[in-house]
Formats: C-alpha cells, sequence, structure tokens
C-alpha cells in the first residue's frame, strides 16, 4: 500500500482525522465548561503502512472483510491484537449484502481508538455499520475504560440487551469512554436504548445523532440515552429523533442530585437538538445544566429534573405535555427563547417542593397553554419579554413565598377563561410581592374579572408603564389591595366595571390618565385608593400634591373607534411616548420626601431622581447641571434670572423648578422670593 497516514488531533488542523476525545467534533466547546472535561489524548503523530504487512506491526490496525495486506477481518479480533495506543482503522464491509459489521464487540478496558476509515481517509466512502443482530449490545465498555479508549464514526444498531440490562447499542458498565460522531440506530434496552452507562465518571458523547432507539422497561428513562449515578455525562452537539418514553435520562433518582453540586456537576448538555420526539418526557436531568439546546416540534415534556438549570436554549412548536419545563426542586432559566409551542398545561412550572424559580433574559412568544409560569414557593423574573401569548388562566401564577419581576415586558397577551389575570401573585403576610421597572402594553385579561396584574398581600410595584390593556369586566390594569404603587404611568386602559387605571392600598408620584370605563350608567374612577398623593390624575378633584393637569408627554397616544365612533366598547388605545416635555407639570413635583433607594432607576435605567425632586411618573426628565437661582440655566445667577424666578413661582411646574427652590424647603412659593433676592444681592 505504501500509505503515508497522518494525524492530528482536532485540537490542531485537520477535523477528518482527529482524536482529540475533549473536543467537539462540528463546533467549538465552550471555554466556561471545559474544566468539566475528560482528558484528551496526546497527539499521535505519523505511522507509515509499507507493504502488506504494517498493519499488525505497528501501532494502526486495519480492519477489512478482505484480509487484504494482512488486515484483521473482524473488529474484535482487531481489539483482542491491540494494546493500549493503538489506532484500529475499519473499513466498510463489502463482504456481505448489507454491508454491515455483524459482530458483538468488547472494548477489553483497553485504551485504543476504534475509528471508521472514513474519517481517515477521504477516498473511503460509505458508512461503516455495526450490526449486533439483536444479540446483545453492539458494544461493550465494562473493564474500566476510561476517556483514552474512543470509538468513533460507526453506525450502531441492532443491539438489544436481555431482561432489566442497560445498553442496546452501546453498554457502559463503571468507564467512562470517549464516543464520538457515531450514529444510534433502533437499538432497544431495558433502559438505555442506544447508549445505557451505569457508573464511571465523566463520558463524553460527542457529535452524535440517535434514531428511533427504543427502552422496553418502566417507561421513565432512556429510549436514546441513560445515564445512572455516580457520573456526570457530557453530550456535546448530539441529536436525538423518533423516540418515545423518556428520550435522554441522568440521575433517575431524585435524592442523587444532592450528592453532585455546581453547574454541569450532574450532566451537562451542550448544543444538542431535539426534534420530532414523541414521547413522555425529551430530557429528565436531576441536577443537569442544559446549554444552547434546540427542542423543535416535539409532543411531551422538554425538560425535567428535581433541579435543573436552563441557557441560551431554544423550545419552538413543541406541542402536548403537562409543561415544556418542569422541575420539582429548583429551576433557573437564562437567555432562552419559548416559541410557539401550544397545547400544553405550563411551559415553565414547578411543584410545591420548589426553593428557586429563575427566569432570566428569556422571551416567551405566540405560546399557547393554561399557564406560561406557575410555581409555589416564590419566584424571580427579570429582563424577559412575554409577546402575543394566548392562555387559559395566567400569564403568570405564583402561590406563595415573594415575588419578585424586574425590568420585563407583557404586550399583547391574552387570557381566555373568565376569572384570569395576566399575572397573579398570592403573596403571604410575611413576603413582598415587587414588580418594577416592567411594561404592560395592550393586554386582554379574562372577560369577566381579571386585571392586568393582580397582587393579594404586601406588595410594591415601581416605575412601570401600563397603556392599552383592555378589561371586559370587573378588572383594573393593576390591583393590589394592600399594596404601594410608586413612580407609575398608567395610560389608555379600558374597563367596564373597576377603576380604569389603578386600584391599591396607597398610590405616589403616578399618572394615571387617559383611562376609560365603558360602565354603561356609572363610568368608575381613574384611582381607587385608601391614599393618594403627589400624583397626576385626570379626574383628581383633591390630596396633597395630587393635581389633573395635563401630564404633557412627548405623545399621549389616541383611541382607535375601529370605525364604530358610537360603540365604545371595540375602541383600541394607540401607544405613544410616554416621556415627559420639558413643561410638564410631572417634573420635581412628586413627594418632597421621597427617597431612592441605592441604584433605583426609572424605566429607561436612568437615575430616579434628575432634579431636585424626583419627577412623577415612569420616566424621569433628564436634566444636567441644576444650580439654586439659575432658574433661566444659562449658567450664571444673576438679574436675567428674574422673569424665570416669577414665571416659576407663579407656574410651579416643568424645568427649573429646583432652581427656583431657593430656600430648598421642596416647594416654589412666595417664600422662596425673600431667599432669592437675598441671593441676587450678594452677586
Amino acid at each position: 500500500m505504501g500509505s503515508l497516514w497522518r494525524f492530528r488531533a482536532l485540537c490542531g488542523a485537520l477535523a477528518m482525522v482527529s482524536i482529540c476525545a475533549s473536543a467537539a467534533a462540528n463546533g467549538s466547546f465552550p471555554a466556561e465548561f471545559a474544566h468539566l472535561l475528560p482528558p484528551q489524548l496526546d497527539e499521535i503523530g505519523e505511522i507509515t503502512l509499507t507493504g502488506g504487512g504494517g498493519p499488525r506491526g505497528g501501532g494502526l490496525l486495519l480492519v477489512k472483510c478482505t484480509g487484504e495486506g494482512g488486515a484483521f477481518t473482524t473488529i474484535q479480533s482487531a481489539i483482542d491484537a491491540a494494546v493500549d495506543g493503538n489506532l484500529i482503522a475499519v473499513f466498510p464491509n463489502d463482504c456481505t449484502e448489507d454491508g454491515r459489521w455483524h459482530e458483538n464487540i468488547d472494548f477489553l478496558g483497553k485504551a485504543i481508538v476504534l475509528k471508521s476509515a472514513g474519517l481517515l481517509d477521504p477516498t473511503v466512502t460509505g458508512e461503516t455499520i455495526i450490526d449486533g443482530d439483536a444479540a446483545g449490545p453492539v458494544v461493550r465498555f465494562v473493564n474500566g475504560e476510561s476517556s483514552f479508549s474512543v470509538m468513533d464514526g460507526f453506525t450502531i444498531t441492532n443491539g438489544q440487551s436481555v431482561d432489566t440490562q442497560i445498553g442496546g447499542g452501546v453498554r457502559c458498565v463503571d468507564s467512562a469512554p470517549s464516543i464520538r460522531r457515531c450514529v444510534f440506530r433502533e437499538n432497544v434496552a431495558y433502559r438505555g436504548g442506544g447508549i445505557g452507562v451505569r457508573g464511571g465518571g465523566t463520558i463524553m458523547i460527542d457529535s452524535c445523532r440517535f434514531m428511533g432507539n427504543v427502552a422496553t422497561g418502566d417507561g421513565i428513562d432512556g429510549s436514546a440515552a441513560y445515564f445512572e449515578y455516580p457520573g456526570s455525562p457530557i453530550l456535546f452537539d448530539c441529536e436525538f429523533e423518533q423516540h418515545g418514553d423518556v428520550v435522554v435520562g441522568i440521575n433517575r433518582f431524585t435524592q442523587e442530585f444532592l450528592d453532585c453540586s455546581g453547574i454541569g456537576g450532574c450532566g451537562l448538555v451542550i448544543s444538542c437538538e431535539f426534534r420530532n420526539n414523541n414521547a413522555a418526557t425529551l430530557f429528565r436531568g436531576n441536577g443537569a445544566t442544559l446549554v444552547g439546546c434546540t427542542f423543535a416540534e416535539n409532543s411531551g415534556v422538554c425538560a425535567q429534573g428535581a433541579r435543573i438549570e436552563i441557557r441560551d436554549s431554544r423550545f419552538e412548536a413543541n406541542t402536548g405535555g403537562a409543561s415544556i419545563v418542569s422541575s420539582t426542586f429548583s429551576v433557573i432559566i437564562e437567555r432562552s427563547d419559548f416559541i410557539g409551542n401550544v397545547d400544553v398545561r405550563r411551559v415553565v412550572g414547578s411543584s410545591p417542593l420548589i426553593s428557586t424559580f429563575d427566569i432570566r433574559g428569556c422571551r416567551f412568544i405566540d405560546n399557547q397553554a393554561d399557564y406560561l409560569l406557575e410555581f409555589s414557593g416564590g419566584g424571580s423574573i427579570e429582563d424577559t419579554e412575554f409577546l402575543d401569548n394566548v392562555t387559559d388562566q395566567y400569564a403568570v401564577r405564583s402561590i406563595s413565598g415573594e415575588f419578585a419581576m424586574d425590568r420585563c415586558r407583557f404586550e399583547r397577551n391574552r387570557v381566555i377563561e373568565s376569572l384570569n389575570s395576566i399575572i397573579l401573585a398570592l403573596v403571604s403576610s410575611d413576603r413582598l410581592g415587587l414588580i418594577r421597572n416592567s411594561q404592560f402594553l395592550n393586554n386582554s385579561p379574562g372577560p369577566i374579572s381579571g386585571s392586568c396584574v393582580g397582587i393579594t398581600g404586601p406588595a410594591y410595584m415601581d416605575s412601570c408603564l401600563f397603556v392599552g390593556n383592555i378589561h371586559d369586566g370587573f378588572g383594573t390594569p393593576f390591583s393590589t389591595q394592600d399594596g404601594v404603587v410608586t413612580n407609575c404611568t398608567i395610560v389608555g386602559n379600558r374597563t367596564v366595571f373597576g377603576a380604569s387605571g389603578l386600584d391599591a392600598a396607597e398610590v405616589t408620584n403616578c399618572v394615571v390618565y387617559g383611562n376609560r370605563s365603558i360602565h354603561p350608567t356609572s363610568p368608575r374612577p381613574q384611582v381607587i385608593a385608601d391614599s393618594l398623593s403627589y400624583s397626576v390624575v385626570e379626574d383628581a378633584t383633591g390630596g396633597v400634591g395630587v393635581s389633573n393637569a395635563d401630564p404633557r408627554f412627548v405623545d399621549f397616544g389616541h383611541w382607535d373607534d375601529m370605525g364604530t365612533p358610537a360603540d365604545a366598547s371595540d375602541d383600541v388605545f394607540v401607544s405613544g411616548d410616554y416621556h415627559l416635555l420639558a413643561g410638564s407639570p410631572c417634573i420635581d413635583r412628586g413627594d418632597p420626601e421621597f427617597a431612592a433607594a441605592p441604584g433605583a432607576t426609572d424605566l429607561d435605567g436612568k437615575a430616579r431622581v434628575q432634579g431636585c425632586r424626583v419627577d412623577i411618573g415612569a420616566y424621569e426628565f433628564e436634566q444636567v447641571g441644576s444650580v439654586v437661582g439659575d432658574v433661566n440655566r444659562d449658567g450664571f445667577v444673576d438679574l436675567d434670572d428674574v422673569p424665570a424666578f416669577f414665571e416659576t413661582t407663579l407656574h410651579p411646574q416643568g424645568v427649573g423648578i429646583c432652581e427656583a427652590d431657593v430656600n430648598e424647603d421642596g416647594l416654589v412659593d412666595g417664600r422662596d422670593i425673600g431667599a432669592f433676592v437675598v441671593l441676587q444681592l450678594a452677586g
């Protein structure tokens, strides 16, 4: 043959001849998880084949069904002859009618690389298939193999374990080999139809494809792959399709996740795709971490676990099942999308045992479910969008415990059933509900009674925007009879029987304006509150610091009568821009005793207090260079400020109030005149 074979690790230049067990065959493994990888193989140098006798005497062993050039005629015979460090190259079987190797092989504990020759020589084409003839597992790793035992580039099919044994395609017991670029098709086992693993530490499954494998056991774990504790598998860049039951199971027993800790410490699934499976659960992993995965067009629960963490993943067009994601102890989901999932009870849910429920930087778009999020025991939702979803019950339901929401956006969501809200939070008396820096636009709660946001128990809402929400019954845009609402803007909402804007115990620094009540005989007020102060409310008639003046937004928006001016029930509100103009009576007119918490911001993320006092509403008017007495803001305190000072004293609103409050008592009135005169005389 006289060929010169050159082998470089994948971490080098040529992927087609890679034997680097800990790197990705078809992508880049995230650096943040590199410390979890098993050891790499050393780079193999050049191996020369000379004449016909080379394969048995050097580091390279060939397997050809013809025995050409002294090659081995079965895969197992080559493994039997190999020693640690050998590479076995297997050619497609041209001697059988179906072109398959019909064997059940055992690695015998050897640190060898078994590789399809097609990965080593581009002139070799076709699949290299190993068929187990339903006589047991196709491949066994049961003698303590480590990551230096590598299988690369084969199709594994027709393996079948008997009784309650694991692993139809591959069985691993107390071993942790590296399995790369393989296809597992139509294998059967009690658990782990494609791969079954029990113990052994970190096993690397890299760039493999699983199709139509079956688990015949209790139906709870591993038609494609099953991993039993102790062990922390890494699945990278793998595909799973046409499976039932539980497709991938990691750490079957709930208590086992308590014995491993840290991200990826109980299993790591990265850049994998689950598509077109009809399963009870696609991924069940107690204590596992999913990163960059895709779940699309499946039926059944997508991801479930006692403790589960999901990052940068996508769940799209899945259907059926109790949940898309479900946990019994804790769930953390970051930067992930849930799009177009239908006919599910919950998109993300938890049981009463939950201790952590964190959703951060996610998107929920065009889903149809009973609930989008349902959890108990407390939860946190941050930087998340909810757009165009339809729910039978609630978009978000929190049952007991603390509830916190920050920088979220709810737009064009709709609730079908009569008595339900977009958000319902049941907060116990010793806990707190907190919603801040969030937007609620053009949502439609339940048709009889439901709020855009309803919180029972102590609650606090700050710096939020409610615009264009439609309530056809007794609901209000926001209801918290025991709560405090500050610095919110509530405009252009529509109700029938409830307050058209806000129902709360205490309201301060808010704009509630242009909301409509279409009650047939007795329109409801903009605000129902035990305490209302320092706010701009359209129908207000009194109260400390309360005004009914035009708030002077950049763009108020407008009502569209939808071509039926005589019928207000179908009117919709077209949103505007709710930042403040320079002459707004909301600027520097909030509660003079208000002290912003450290780091507090308005809805834009700007510092909450820009002038001498907090502004009214969700947005601060940005002010720079405020100096007491410099009412015309030309940089000097002089006689040129006199006209502006008296104008501001007579009409204390808009930019300039801070400068005109010369005695700094929080008010602009006649008592500032003497202080202004003294300031002028002082030069």
